[in-house]
């Protein structure tokens, strides 16, 4: 429901039943996300991705300067909004052919630095040692757990400036007993003794 919102209004308001687009928008023409040049794996070469998006004209001409094609800018077929949605095929083959030969990365910061949307499709081993911004935040804390030992674990999705938040390991099954049982529901140590005899403490 969260991410069909938007095409249930639509349909109810309109009676327009919206269609599948694959990686487009509506509002961002071209919209994708292009393959790059392989990176390192630990077997085969690993996949490497970037998704561009452009959502306005002037976006749209400092793209055509970064790839070398600034005639791009005056093409009929591409010199508005409407005309690129028009022909969104063409501009995916013309940005698949120019991304194909670089990493990842440096198409996501060279379009960056001249303001268009892009950015590298992340996998895991990215997100955890590769991504500048998580480390900068701090996002991921080693934490060590009784039986799993030193794991990592996402931080809070948010910082406070006047104070931190601490991550914890998950609890193990029935640690937190006694604090629960005797400090919170103010059980003797002799009823909880007897639920552990009777099974229904754990």
């Amino acid at each position: 429901i969260h991410t069909t919102g938007t095409a249930v209004l639509e349909y109810t308001a309109l009676g327009r039943v919206r269609q599948r687009m694959g990686n487009r928008s509506p509002h961002a023409a071209p919209q994708g996300v292009y393959p790059c040049l392989p990176g390192p794996g630990d077997g085969a070469p690993e996949e490497r991705w970037c998704v561009i998006s452009v959502g306005t004209d002037d976006e749209w001409r400092r793209l055509c300067q970064v790839i070398g094609r600034p005639e791009l800018a005056r093409d009929p077929r591409f010199v508005s909004f409407a005309a690129r949605k028009g022909h969104e095929d063409e501009i995916d083959g013309i940005l698949t052919a120019w991304a194909a030969d670089r990493r990842a990365e440096d198409v996501m910061l060279c379009l960056q630095a001249e303001g268009v949307a892009a950015g590298v499709v992340q996998n895991a081993r990215d997100l955890l040692s590769a991504d500048p911004q998580m480390a900068a935040r701090g996002h991921y804390r080693r934490v060590v757990h009784d039986e799993a030992g030193e794991t990592t674990y996402d931080g809070p999705p948010f910082t406070l400036s006047e104070c931190t938040i601490d991550v914890r390991p998950a609890p193990l099954l029935g640690e937190d007993n006694d604090y629960v049982f005797k400090e919170l529901l103010g059980l003797t140590d002799d009823a909880v003794s007897d639920g552990y005899a009777e099974g229904f403490i754990a």
